[in-house]
């Protein structure tokens, strides 16, 4: 299932933050939120740009709804943030139109990056100081108040339950992306090539509608590098230990970059949602 266009050298950028400001620029440059749909699963058009400096996506499919997570950085953050009980910030979709919105979080962190729901639980990335985690110091993986894993360039948790099994997918500065299992918490397998993943469960290609967990399959997004860009590739698996090698998708057009991806379905389709990842241009760049 590869087609080798998936190169195997990727700088190792997660989606926890913007890249730094270079001196002299006026103003910050904007990423973009990005939303794609397609009937097949592999091929997509973008539809709309969602929001303007959101990143480091997470999602989660309730009735009646679609919850985009991540962490907005187009508002300025008052001082008294820091002593008020944290929040979510979300974009939620309706089926028909996309609606900020604020979750409030009983958890003790001081800010909540790469947020990702699993049913009532709010996993995320903690850390003490300031700068993108996945660049240094030692990063703690929560679940609510609950210490997951504790290590040094940690980011992007995704959990995902799978043929009885709960896994845990996070990136990991120098390794890529890394599968945990078990209890406690073990490795189990790791993708130097790939960043920021995202698993759900999908129905197997060709399934028909509600069939049961045997025409599931475990389905990971993430990002890799294809002809240049820094774009969304997919894998799956049976059985949670074996995976096909990395597929990438085709976007029209096709963007400066698609990092954090995440990906729905409903009855309109396949849609998947991205950030276009800001980037600096003239004489201030190095």
């Amino acid at each position: 299932m590869h087609d080798g266009r998936v190169l195997f050298l990727l700088p190792m950028w997660v989606a926890c933050g913007p890249e730094p400001r270079p001196p002299g620029l006026d103003s910050p440059p904007e990423s973009e939120l990005l939303l794609f749909h397609g009937m097949d699963g592999e091929h997509f058009e973008l539809q709309q740009v969602i929001a303007k400096n959101f990143d480091s996506l997470g999602l989660i499919e309730e009735p009646g709804r679609v919850v985009l997570t991540g962490i907005d950085h187009s508002r300025n953050i008052p001082w008294y943030e820091r002593y008020q009980q944290p929040s979510v910030h979300q974009w939620v979709w309706d089926g028909q139109s996309w609606e900020r919105e604020r979750t409030r979080v009983a958890v003790d962190a001081p800010a909540l990056l790469d947020p990702q729901w699993q049913g009532e639980s709010l996993w995320y990335m903690a850390r003490i100081g300031l700068g993108d985690p996945a660049l240094g110091g030692v990063n703690q993986v929560m679940k609510g108040t609950e210490l997951q894993l504790e290590g040094i360039g940690l980011a992007d948790p995704s959990p995902v339950s799978f043929g009885g099994r709960e896994l845990l997918f996070v990136t990991r500065w120098g390794d890529g992306v890394v599968l945990w299992g078990g209890s406690p918490w073990t490795e189990q397998s790791r993708w130097r090539q790939l960043t920021v993943p995202f698993a759900r469960v999908e129905a197997r290609v060709g399934a028909d509608a509600g069939a049961g967990p045997q025409d599931s399959v475990l389905a990971v997004y993430s990002v890799g590098v294809v002809d240049g860009r820094r774009l969304p590739v997919r894998m799956e698996s049976d059985d949670g230990v074996q995976f096909t090698e990395p597929k990438p998708l085709r976007l029209s057009p096709t963007p400066g970059s698609c990092t954090s991806p995440v990906r729905w379905s409903d009855a309109a389709g396949q849609w998947l949602a991205c950030v276009d990842e800001a980037r600096f241009f003239g004489p201030a760049q190095k």
